[in-house]
């Protein structure tokens, strides 16, 4: 059942389990080197529908069906697994990664995630990924005009809002991922107002919209333009936060992520 925003399992001796527990849990003995809890389950769980979770070991073929199975019914939910070997690169995850959550192992996934970003040109390029989403948001909504079937305008115009919440999630990403203390713990959650925004974004744009279809017919161009304000609000925003953090200055040494502090540790 869901209370208080949290996914409740039943552990053998009856105490309830929120679901990053209950994912920690039976991940516990399996044959994993760590795994990382990604997207918004990670950074705005009211607004999560799945558990998306990289997942690192050396056996990923052999093992999927049996882990996708026992994470699942931990959970309850549906979980989408993204398995890979040790430092076999992550792609466009890189930032997703960063700003995750690790739920299993010490997060050897991240710092590995780190090279890839930084080799793909970092918060940089991730930003200009997000600009990239509003032009495919207005060419779904121009070709979603264009189709005498109603079917194809509808599909057309669900990408159209889909890849303006995109534009909001790249955002958020670059933001959560700023700051390498930050990596894997907890805490990371959008602080207000973006988190709100953000799960505006997430329930409207992206799942009402893009996702279920309910999109007003009757006013799609000014709906579009609406919610197409709100995303530039917000992108912007986070740009700034990004830019005012990289100007302040560093103060001691650079922490180290805190896979690496817990290995160090003596």
């Amino acid at each position: 059942m869901v209370q208080g925003g949290a996914i409740e399992v039943m552990a053998e001796i009856g105490t309830p389990l929120t679901a990053r527990e209950a994912l920690a849990l039976a991940l516990a003995d399996a044959p994993v080197r760590d795994a990382v809890l990604i997207g918004s389950a990670a950074y705005a769980p009211a607004a999560a529908r799945d558990l998306d979770i990289v997942i690192t070991l050396q056996q990923p073929d052999q093992l999927r069906g049996a882990l996708q199975d026992a994470l699942e019914d931990a959970t309850g939910r549906r979980v989408d697994l993204i398995l890979r070997r040790p430092h076999e690169d992550v792609g466009s995850l890189a930032l997703a990664i960063l700003a995750g959550e690790v739920i299993a192992g010490h997060g050897e996934t991240i710092q590995e995630a780190l090279v890839f970003f930084e080799e793909a040109g970092g918060v940089e390029n991730s930003f200009k990924q997000a600009e990239a989403c509003f032009l495919v948001a207005q060419t779904n909504l121009q070709w979603a005009m264009q189709q005498p079937d109603p079917e194809a305008r509808l599909r057309y115009t669900m990408n159209a809002f889909d890849e303006l919440f995109h534009a909001a999630r790249t955002a958020a990403l670059c933001y959560l991922g700023r700051d390498s203390a930050a990596w894997g713990k907890v805490d990371k959650v959008l602080p207000p107002p973006f988190g709100e925004q953000f799960t505006a974004l997430s329930d409207t744009p992206h799942i009402r919209y893009g996702y279920e279809g309910r999109v007003p017919q009757e006013s799609v161009d000014a709906e579009f333009e609406r919610w197409q304000g709100q995303v530039r609000t917000f992108v912007d925003a986070m740009r700034e936060k990004v830019a005012d953090h990289q100007q302040e200055p560093k103060r001691g040494r650079r922490r180290r992520p805190p896979h690496q502090e817990q290995s160090t540790a003596r």
